[in-house]
């Protein structure tokens, strides 16, 4: 934007304030695409971004680090038993739950009840615990929706450090996903180490 000498002081003001408010809306308008509406969490479209740039970091100062796939267990049971609100009501405190124990990390809301997870820490033995302490706390949490009592559960699957693409990590940690749900559900999986 710009003025020809001479200006109008209002006209002067009038263009700061336009340029402001378009810059607002313009981050607004970022956070928007980049935020989950429901979970306030990343989006997928964020975390692809922004994971791909931590791993090669993590990668460069040889830094432990873990990928992860988190799904709730049985959440088509929350929504058929309590409703859709009581679903969307668990996403949020999952979002909660998630910020409260692995806040240093990447989380995204990956769609549905699918989260991925990017945490590093000083060894494997730190991340697996900080994700199995996670989990425990899920398990115990009795919920008070509307009157109604909710309890869940969530499955991890865990890619530990690894130097494949973050394509491929994200598939062994799905992997391991799947491994947890077979098992009975309500655990940590780590790719690579069979149950």
């Amino acid at each position: 934007d710009f003025l020809r000498k001479p200006f109008c002081p209002e006209e002067f003001y009038c263009r700061i304030t336009q340029n402001i408010e378009n810059l607002s809306n313009i981050e607004q308008i970022q956070k928007a695409a980049n935020t989950d509406y429901l979970t306030e969490l990343p989006n997928r479209r964020a975390f692809f971004q922004n994971a791909e740039l931590q791993i090669a970091d993590y990668i460069k100062k040889q830094t432990p680090y873990c990928l992860a796939m988190l799904d709730i267990d049985f959440f088509k049971k929350v929504n058929d038993d309590f409703g859709h609100d009581a679903g969307d009501h668990v996403l949020k405190v999952l979002a909660l739950y998630m910020r409260k124990h692995l806040g240093t990390g990447l989380l995204a809301r990956l769609g549905g009840e699918e989260f991925a997870i990017l945490i590093s820490g000083i060894d494997d033995d730190q991340l697996y615990n900080k994700l199995d302490d996670f989990r425990r706390d899920i398990a115990v949490l009795q919920l008070n929706f509307e009157g109604k009592h909710i309890t869940f559960t969530v499955s991890l699957g865990v890619n530990l450090s690894s130097k494949d693409s973050m394509a491929k990590q994200l598939n062994d940690a799905d992997g391991a996903l799947y491994i947890a749900k077979e098992n009975g559900r309500n655990q940590v999986s780590i790719f690579g180490i069979e149950e």
